[in-house]
């Protein structure tokens, strides 16, 4: 291959001699633009825990974190949306402030409930794509600073996106911000209009096209590259509003 596409920032300092972008993956964004106050005191945790970093953070989370939260704002519950096996599901229904719905029909609708989401995230690899699913939905989001590896040049993890380096830092932080809606709301906005500015799909297909005109012209096939380019060109004029 003559050129790659790495999906974080991080992946691709991992590889520095190979020729290649940034490709990032792409959030699923709501039907509307989202409103980014939030009310009550609902923290949410979107999901899958048949995947192990999932259900190990979940865990970590509850066992570490939630009885501190508990304590400190009575009124709070925790949400976790997403496949978990029944007797996962039987075993957190029997905490009377947990809810585990399992899979939901509308997770647009989660997401505007929500007070907060936490993503308590520890190993694996690839995207954070739950972090950014959040941001896209308009809702400040605590995460762990492993889980915000390789998006540290477009969040830094204080000012956008929270990412705690302890249990205590991460309780701590969710208990501060289910007491503070206009920080929640200042997160949501600064890490919405990241979200906005390079994790778009018109963003996406930007690079694609970029990267493949290039490698076409690289390649000696400049008639080709500059084919690409004239169809891309009509393309967006005929988009255009």
């Amino acid at each position: 291959f003559n050129s790659y596409w790495f999906i974080t920032a991080g992946e691709r300092e991992q590889y520095p001699t190979l020729r290649g972008t940034v490709l990032p993956n792409i959030p699923a964004f709501p039907r509307a633009t989202p409103s980014f106050s939030s009310s009550g005191s609902t923290i949410l945790m979107v999901g899958s825990l048949a995947y192990p970093p999932n259900r190990v953070g979940f865990e970590r989370f509850y066992r570490n974190c939630w009885p501190t939260i508990q304590r400190a704002a009575p009124a709070a519950t925790l949400r976790i949306v997403g496949w978990m096996s029944s007797d996962q599901q039987a075993q957190l229904q029997t905490d009377p402030r947990v809810q585990a719905p399992g899979f939901v029909d509308d997770l647009d609708a989660e997401y505007a409930r929500a007070a907060l989401v936490v993503a308590p995230v520890y190993s694996g690899g690839g995207t954070s794509i739950k972090i950014l699913e959040a941001a896209a939905h308009g809702r400040a989001c605590v995460t762990t600073r492993f889980r915000l590896k390789g998006l540290e040049p477009d969040f830094n993890g204080h000012s956008d996106i929270v990412a705690t380096a302890t249990d205590d830092e991460m309780a701590a932080v969710c208990i501060r911000l289910l007491g503070d809606p206009d920080e929640r709301e200042r997160l949501a906005r600064s890490a919405y209009a990241v979200i906005g500015a390079k994790y778009t799909h018109a963003a996406f297909r930007s690079t694609i096209i970029e990267d493949v005109s290039a490698a076409l012209r690289q390649a000696g096939k400049a008639d080709l590259a500059a084919a690409v380019d004239t169809i891309t060109t009509a393309a967006r004029a005929q988009s255009a509003p």
